[in-house]
């Protein structure tokens, strides 16, 4: 069973979804799984191919009008791991924020 689960809301921001995205790849512990909910447009899921190589499980979902805490919402039914983490997008994380117990 995945132990860490990282959530990330998203709408219309591709380029600072791939640094949060970048970020989660260099912690010094890697999550066991990130589930991105896209309330806008993005044309491609971005650096899935990097997260799936890395063993991360990585679960993209594209819903309209899918606004907060209902991201959050829809996210907590679908994870697996047993401690989440809700990454905002704006912000760049310390490379030991994931930290296994």
């Amino acid at each position: 069973m995945p132990q860490i689960s990282v959530i990330i809301p998203t709408y219309n921001r591709p380029a600072e979804l791939t640094n949060c995205i970048q970020s989660i790849l260099t912690q010094s512990e890697k999550p066991d799984e990130v589930i991105i909910i896209d309330d806008g447009a993005l044309p491609a899921p971005p650096l899935q191919k990097e997260c799936t190589e890395r063993g991360i499980y990585y679960l993209y979902i594209k819903k309209k009008n899918l606004v907060w805490p209902n991201q959050e919402t829809l996210a907590q039914r679908l994870l697996r791991g047993i401690s989440f983490f809700i990454l905002m997008m704006m912000s760049f994380y310390h490379l030991s924020i994931l930290r296994r117990s």
